[in-house]
């Protein structure tokens, strides 16, 4: 017996090569003969499960279980909702990225249940540590709108990142790992290299183009802002500004107060932007 399993050990080395060469030449499986292993599955990026993303580049809650999470507050959040005592079971954005993006990768798109499309560059995640809420906990006696929902980005404690809309993106349905440059383009190949259009542009990707697309790109959530306002006159700029202003304010109702992430002639610029799409 010991000598017929020797010459099916050396039989299978023999075979091996050809082995490698039927399942594509990397031999990605592992084939054992009487309980010799010849051969370790090869590991890469994917899913927790080892697979990768489930839904055709796209990474879903489900890609995401078995990933170890933790539960932190989050003081930029509760500042910029005005609450108090959140809390939210998060993972890390940047070992998503790791997991699931490629060497182009420099931007995390995210694609919301409500048409809203929020968008991190990688070097943001990096920077500020960005995390990814799968749950989160809010005091009853608050007032929780109905798009905050998870997942969504949380900012943790002892990170000093810029006051911008991006970062409260929340209701997140999927991931999508892109090249920045490629997902502005149709918008940046538009405008001219004018100060205050560039200047409105980067505000607009920072804090509106999540809600209000434009040439293709961004979200859906909003008012279609080129149709609605004609930035080329004083008095459609005027429009503009107030309508803003009556709007997103501290005391919306559905706490989507923007007037917060403005700076002085934040409007204006945007509006300078607006006009050279018109």
């Amino acid at each position: 017996m010991r000598d017929f399993r020797q010459i099916l050990t050396m039989l299978a080395l023999a075979l091996l090569p050809l082995f490698g060469l039927a399942c594509g030449g990397g031999g990605s499986g592992a084939f054992t003969l009487t309980g010799l292993s010849l051969g370790e599955p090869a590991s890469g990026k994917g899913s927790a499960s080892g697979k990768g993303p489930a839904s055709g580049g796209q990474v879903v809650r489900s890609d995401l279980a078995g990933l170890h999470t933790r539960w932190i507050p989050s003081a930029y959040f509760d500042r910029s909702m005005d609450y108090t005592g959140s809390r939210f079971r998060v993972l890390p954005l940047a070992q998503l990225v790791e997991r699931f993006g490629d060497d182009a990768t420099d931007a995390v798109v995210l694609d919301c249940f409500d048409d809203y499309e929020g968008l991190l560059p990688v070097a943001d995640i990096r920077q500020h540590d960005l995390h990814l809420a799968l749950e989160l906990e809010i005091d009853p006696q608050f007032k929780r709108p109905g798009w905050l929902q998870p997942m969504l980005v949380v900012v943790p404690d002892g990170q000093d990142a810029p006051h911008q809309e991006r970062y409260m993106t929340a209701n997140i349905r999927a991931l999508r790992f892109v090249k920045r440059s490629d997902y502005y383009a149709p918008i940046a190949g538009k405008l001219s290299s004018e100060e205050a259009v560039q200047s409105g542009f980067s505000f607009f990707t920072d804090n509106c183009l999540f809600c209000h697309g434009l040439e293709g790109v961004g979200g859906n959530k909003g008012t279609r802002l080129l149709r609605a306002f004609d930035y080329k006159k004083n008095t459609g700029r005027e429009r503009f500004e107030n309508a803003f202003k009556a709007f997103h304010h501290p005391g919306n109702p559905d706490k989507q107060n923007m007037e917060q992430f403005l700076t002085d002639g934040s409007l204006g610029r945007v509006a300078a932007f607006l006009s050279a799409l018109q």
